[in-house]
């Protein structure tokens, strides 16, 4: 008997042992090594079992936290017990897995899973008498096998107190992981959230949009993930180096979180036979480094949908060269991988049988300290087929928008608090500006963009002044807007 099979026997006899001093007497409270929070971030085809790779849902566990709890295992029904008694021991390398490790290559198969010699084990007995083990290897994860598959458990990194026992996969299954990209949003699980949130956003829009529509969100996605795959360069297998892996991470953190925002908050929107969609469009240059991030409103359904869909497209024809993609220049002093940005979406403020109303929003960078944003209203009368305008609003004599602008200036005066409040001109400005007007049910909302009447640290302001304030200087065709 060679001397590395003397010492894994003598550790197996260790092994017996100490299993069984410690199932007499198994605690309520996991081992220190053990207790808290661990997720599982991978799995693989036994040793013992056929050799293939798996297949799409094959490893249904991945992605799940688990959490060794006192008198409790807090995770998915397949893991989770209540009460559970923990065992302590250490487990001979040979005798892992209930022993399915092959008897002439148990050393070479535990090996690579990461053991060398024996296992520090704990033993998690269930109150209805099922039972499971899980090893922690060498590099500290932790193994533990349902059938013929192997699942690998990690410590997630981050604040504990943010943690919770639970589904944190991302939103694709990890088995198919098939770049570095998606491995490592698989490993890390702050990534693995945003991808959900992402995914789940992309879910419900794939349910309530048109065929036509949803088109549009599908390419653009698939753009955006192929743009984050080249920006992070992961897009060839996990590197080996720990600190590649971290680069990869860092740079996906990076972008991940404004386009889950963006999914997040993405919705179609409902009403009278109508549905107003979000259709996405996506693009990247590498040279200088370019994003172009759109999503603008589209209106389904109804004679009207064409009008307004027309005067849309016309009115956001006007703004579309605020960043000119064929004239791009790099400033200088530009951190290397830094993007020249346009960004541009959409918020409903009011979508009824009556009026349509969005605001628009861009947030362009092409150098500097910050991003030059823009925000107007589209204002859209469904009965008519037009755009709305003050002369729909107010009377000719215009004391509508002179009571505006004294509302404004009060609104005003308390929201700028100690500062100085701002200019009475700069209030009339733009309070006399359409376009910076939007409506809910039971108001008007004056939007006074950065750098209107304050500078750029103060940022922007709005004005709510309620119908009940305003029905006396509307039009009486537009009186109805305050009786939805």
């Amino acid at each position: 008997m060679t001397w590395w099979r003397r010492i894994l026997a003598g550790a197996a006899i260790l092994s017996a042992f100490a299993n069984a001093a410690h199932a007499e007497d198994g605690s309520s409270d996991p081992d220190n090594d053990f207790f808290g929070f661990w997720r599982v971030i991978g799995a693989e085809r036994a040793p013992w079992a056929v050799a293939r790779g798996l297949k799409n849902g094959e490893a249904p566990l991945i992605g799940w936290t688990i959490e060794f709890h006192d008198g409790d295992l807090r995770g998915p029904p397949a893991l989770g017990c209540k009460p559970a008694r923990y065992v302590g021991s250490q487990t001979a390398m040979a005798d892992v897995f209930d022993r399915r490790l092959d008897r002439d290559k148990f050393v070479e198969q535990g090996s690579v899973l990461g053991f060398m010699g024996w296992a520090e084990t704990e033993h998690v007995v269930c109150g209805d008498g099922t039972a499971r083990d899980y090893y922690r290897t060498h590099g500290g994860d932790l193994l533990f096998a349902i059938g013929d598959v192997i699942y690998r458990l990690r410590k997630p990194k981050g604040d504990p107190s943010t943690f919770q026992a639970g589904d944190t996969a991302p939103g694709f299954d990890c088995v198919t992981a098939d770049n570095a990209a998606r491995q490592v949003i698989c490993l890390d699980l702050k990534l693995s959230r945003l991808d959900r949130t992402m995914t789940d956003g992309y879910r419900r829009l794939e349910a309530a949009e048109t065929a036509a529509s949803f088109a549009s969100v599908k390419a653009a996605q698939q753009a955006w993930f192929a743009s984050i795959v080249q920006r992070c360069d992961a897009g060839g297998p996990l590197p080996d180096h720990s600190d590649d892996v971290a680069d990869i991470r860092d740079c996906l953190a990076d972008l991940y979180p404004e386009r889950a925002a963006l999914f997040e908050n993405t919705a179609v929107a409902k009403a009278a036979g109508h549905a107003l969609e979000p259709r996405m469009h996506f693009a990247m240059r590498a040279k200088p480094l370019f994003v172009d991030t759109d999503t603008v409103p589209w209106l389904d359904g109804g004679p009207g949908a064409a009008a307004f869909n027309a005067y849309v497209a016309q009115t956001l024809a006007e703004d579309a060269k605020r960043v000119d993609p064929d004239h791009l220049y790099v400033p200088p002093g530009l951190p290397p991988g830094t993007a020249l940005t346009a960004r541009r979406r959409y918020a409903v403020s009011r979508f009824d049988a009556r009026l349509i109303s969005v605001q628009i929003l861009t947030d362009d960078y092409t150098g500097g300290d910050h991003e030059h944003r823009r925000e107007f209203s589209i204002n859209w009368d469904l009965a008519k087929a037009r755009s709305m305008g003050f002369g729909d609003l107010f009377p000719l004599d215009k004391d509508g928008l002179q009571f505006a602008t004294d509302f404004a200036m009060k609104d005003l005066a308390g929201q700028f608090g100690s500062e100085p409040p701002p200019r009475q001109d700069d209030v009339a400005r733009v309070v006399a500006d359409p376009r910076a007007w939007r409506f809910t049910a039971d108001a008007a909302i004056v939007h006074f963009p950065v750098y209107s009447i304050a500078n750029y640290s103060q940022g922007a302001f709005d004005v709510t002044i309620p119908f009940a304030a305003l029905k006396e200087y509307l039009t009486p065709d537009s009186a109805p807007l305050a009786r939805q």
